[in-house]
């Protein structure tokens, strides 16, 4: 697994992942996974772990109208995807871990950003202010000093600061990624590469 992390703000939600994709065991496989998805012009998620269950719940999403969702239902596209796991028995997908941080706006027309994670065949999931999801070769206390430490110092940057420095520190990390910033204002997303 590699990194992810998202913040809400007064005025703007922002969504960051690496562009890594490595196997299982931690080999290098290239440096252009897009972790980022966006969803539509007010909803986008962040995932690591298992791509293809990033890619299934995409599908999903696409067979009920990708623009009608919103935070609310694209969160019970997922719950909805792991009870059919589970109904099947699929132990193989089981076994695989998840991570999504979701962003944008829910049913309601608030913002909102949830941290979703799929561990030990448990899907929990809750609204958050903040989420960061580290790689597995550097510790969570590691990335969150990180993370506060550019947030507060290099607020225009932290998202590439932050993915630069754990990318230092892990073999799962690129320093390159990309970012969504969801405006409360306009309710639109903009996805950005660095």
């Amino acid at each position: 697994m590699s990194v992810i992390f998202g913040i809400e703000e007064s005025d703007v939600i922002i969504l960051c992942g690496d562009k890594r994709s490595s196997t299982k065991e931690g080999a290098f496989i290239d440096d252009n996974m897009q972790k980022v998805t966006v969803i539509n012009e007010h909803l986008a998620f962040a995932a690591a772990g298992n791509a293809a269950i990033e890619k299934a719940v995409t599908i999903d999403s696409e067979k009920i109208g990708m623009d009608g969702l919103n935070v609310d239902s694209f969160l019970k596209v997922i719950t909805d995807f792991y009870a059919r796991i589970e109904s099947l028995q699929l132990d193989v997908i089981a076994a695989m871990p998840f991570c999504a941080i979701i962003a944008g706006k829910g049913s309601n027309g608030t913002s909102k950003l949830i941290s979703l994670s799929y561990m030990h065949g448990k899907l929990s999931y809750n609204t958050v202010p903040m989420a960061l999801y580290p790689p597995f070769d550097v510790s969570m206390e590691d990335c969150a000093q990180i993370f506060v430490r550019n947030y507060k110092l290099n607020r225009p940057n932290f998202c590439e600061k932050t993915a630069a420095e754990i990318s230092a520190l892990s073999k799962v990390v690129s320093p390159t990624g990309h970012k969504w910033e969801f405006h409360k204002k306009t309710g639109r997303g903009i996805l950005t590469e660095f």
